[in-house]
């Protein structure tokens, strides 16, 4: 029994000491600030008509639409609600804590028959902003263009590359009708 006792006191310890080492140089290994400063978000919108538009609205002679709704779900299994526009405006919002000077492109993609369309970009520029700075980028995606095609996509995605830091998507899903 010593041995057994013995044979694995060693092990644990190796291992403890080990652990300690990693706990220390993690203790004392600097933040990786990037991530933490800028920040990035997306909201999907567009032009749909208002609540007081729908009411008697004759679908075959529809009133403009002039209404701004923010879009969770590009949903079409009803004509009128909810929103569902043939363009889907994209805001990306980038707000630094630092000053931020670097190339900035925002592009979208299809989901349809289990894979991923070939990217499309719809802003190419460089964000130049102060510390505390935000900039809205804007760009639309002609959603009805692509599935009037007979293409019936799950989501589109949209993703936004700062220079060389890591890309941040957001997914806009589709409910289709029949």
């Amino acid at each position: 029994m010593g041995r057994t006792r013995q044979s694995f006191a060693r092990p644990f310890q190796a291992m403890m000491g080990t652990l300690l080492a990693m706990v220390a140089v993690a203790a004392l290994a600097p933040l990786a600030p990037a991530a933490a400063q800028i920040k990035v978000e997306v909201a999907f919108s567009g032009l749909w008509w208002g609540y007081e538009q729908l009411e008697g609205m004759d679908m075959r002679n529809p009133p403009p639409m002039t209404t701004r709704a923010t879009i969770k779900e590009w949903d079409a299994g009803d004509n009128q609600w909810p929103p569902h526009p043939d363009m889907i405006d994209v805001d990306v919002t980038v707000a630094a804590e630092v000053a931020l000077k670097e190339p900035v492109e925002v592009s979208y993609q299809y989901e349809a028959k289990g894979r991923l369309t070939a990217p499309k970009t719809i802003v190419r520029s460089v964000i130049d902003l102060a510390p505390g700075a935000t900039q809205v980028l804007h760009g639309s995606i002609n959603v009805m263009g692509y599935i009037s095609h007979l293409n019936r996509p799950k989501f589109v995605r949209v993703t936004t590359r700062i220079g060389k830091r890591p890309p941040v998507t957001a997914d806009l899903p589709f409910v289709l009708g029949d």
